[in-house]
């Protein structure tokens, strides 16, 4: 990493440090940029850059998700968390949680299941975790609910990071050339493709061995199933090269869950693809089963 992004960094990671811990307050970019020692055009651009939102759009969006854990909660009134947040009224505030969750406060509320939280943005401990250079700078983390499903593809037995001779950087891409085989034409008919992670296989006895089971909902009799129960997720989206992806998986485990105020729990973990990538634009989510502690 050149020096200058190095600098850029430890500076925008300052000043998302302070909105986390001030959102309560207006927030203003006109604030922000004073603090940051940046123009406001400077500190747009930079934050952008390295970050992938506008700070308006990251500023909005934590204050939602953080008034959204208040309203699951259920302590305190609707008109109240609306003037905590700095919306001008209980409308607006309704007004604006709507149109980042899709349901009302009351109706989010009523379902009483985490979606869409975002947790802050975090500048990954790159020297134990992963490449400075294939993420943009930060990670954020998101809280997803899924109800279950089932996903119907082909299984193989992987080595993964723990193993003493890992081989799932040969044998993941393996089991997805198996999968695509075998719905052969279907592929075309697939917006979304599902790695289900057993990590303690049942009967094995050897240190980081799995079971991978590359596939998708689409259902094929041909094909073994999976179930996924239905789970609370820690999300991790990542862009970049794809022998650090592994890398980004064990920050989202050993770095960030363990100040997140989650823990895990027992269930299958979820890689999700849409649509196609290669070894320099590798697009992926991460989904760790999840509880509140």
């Amino acid at each position: 990493m050149k020096q200058s992004d190095s600098y850029a960094l430890n500076r925008i990671e300052a000043v998302i440090s302070y909105i986390d811990n001030n959102l309560e307050q207006p927030l203003s970019l006109h604030d922000l940029a004073s603090m940051s020692c940046w123009s406001r055009w400077q500190l747009q651009r930079v934050f952008q850059n390295f970050t992938g939102v506008s700070v308006a759009q990251y500023v909005r969006e934590q204050k939602l998700s953080r008034a959204a854990e208040h309203v699951l909660c259920g302590q305190t009134k609707m008109v109240e968390i609306a003037y905590q947040f700095g919306f001008g009224s209980e409308v607006a505030f309704s007004r604006a949680f709507s149109a980042y969750f899709g349901l009302s406060p009351k109706k989010y509320q009523k379902r009483g299941t985490r979606d869409g939280i975002k947790a802050p943005c975090i500048r990954p401990a790159y020297a134990n975790y992963i490449d400075s250079d294939s993420v943009k700078g930060f990670f954020q983390v998101r809280i997803e609910h899924a109800a279950s499903f089932s996903v119907f593809g082909v299984n193989r037995k992987v080595m993964g990071v723990m193993a003493a001779n890992p081989d799932y950087a040969q044998s993941v891409p393996k089991a997805w050339q198996s999968y695509k085989q075998a719905i052969g034409d279907k592929t075309k008919d697939i917006q979304t493709w599902i790695g289900v992670i057993d990590i303690e296989p049942s009967g094995s006895d050897t240190l980081g061995e799995l079971n991978y089971l590359a596939g998708s909902e689409l259902v094929h009799s041909d094909l073994e199933c999976v179930e996924v129960p239905e789970n609370d997720f820690a999300v991790l989206p990542y862009s970049g090269e794809i022998q650090h992806f592994a890398q980004a998986v064990a920050w989202l485990v050993i770095h960030w869950l363990p100040s997140s105020g989650y823990i895990a729990v027992d269930g299958p973990e979820l890689e999700i693809y849409r649509g196609e990538s290669d070894s320099k634009e590798f697009v992926a989510e991460y989904w760790l089963p999840i509880r509140k502690a």
